[in-house]
């Protein structure tokens, strides 16, 4: 077996402010692994070992959502550990917001409102209906779910998607890869993570997807603006 740390500066890098904040969300993806294992992401300074945020398997790349506190000098310890002496894996991990502190001014911004379950999209429907292509992006609007919305929380599905893709929910996508929200590892493969994601001021987002695929989104909340 082999266990790896890896110390990630949070605060200050990526929009995230070098202080006032709690806690940061982010997208953890494990790459390529050559062995089964588990990944723990966890303020520095915590103990390694007392949960998992993702369990990938060897050769099936996957990815969980996660909101970690942040440690000493704002940042999060990644932590692998994998079964097979000599295995190894590539780690992601993406921030798409963080939560203040107390000693962040008050605001009435950036509030979680949830709501009943609502389906967003799916481009199955109606049936019979071929899946969208590779290298296509779906724009998605979530003004009526979500009036007055700086950001949505909810459920990204890949239904019967082929190995190699992923999809990446963004407000707009400016480079396709730069993030990832999902994975999908074989052929026909289904599988969902939750995400949180900002949204334009319209109240639209859009999916890129890099395979073939069907793709579903349930959103469950929002975040003021």
């Amino acid at each position: 077996s082999a266990r790896t740390t890896i110390p990630l500066q949070v605060s200050g890098a990526g929009g995230v402010p070098t202080s006032g904040v709690s806690a940061v969300v982010m997208n953890v993806t494990a790459a390529g692994p050559t062995s089964d294992g588990w990944v723990q992401v966890s303020p520095t300074g915590v103990a390694v070992g007392e949960t998992s945020n993702l369990n990938p398997e060897k050769n099936r790349t996957i990815a969980n959502l996660v909101v970690v506190p942040l440690g000493v000098g704002g940042k999060v310890d990644v932590t692998t550990y994998l079964y097979e002496l000599g295995g190894t894996v590539d780690l992601l991990a993406d921030v798409v917001g963080y939560f203040t502190d107390s000693s962040a001014p008050s605001s009435t911004a950036g509030l979680f409102v949830p709501i009943t379950p609502t389906r967003a999209l799916d481009t199955r429907q109606p049936p019979p209906k071929p899946e969208i292509a590779a290298g296509q992006t779906v724009n998605v609007n979530f003004a009526s779910v979500a009036p007055g919305a700086s950001a949505i929380a909810g459920n990204l599905t890949s239904a019967s998607g082929g190995p190699g893709g992923y999809l990446q929910l963004a407000p707009t996508i400016g480079v396709p890869g730069a993030s990832s929200s999902l994975n999908t590892s074989y052929e026909s493969q289904t599988i969902a993570n939750a995400v949180v994601s900002p949204v334009t001021a319209s109240g639209t987002g859009q999916i890129y997807t890099y395979g073939s695929t069907h793709i579903i989104l349930d959103v469950t909340g929002w975040f003021t603006g």
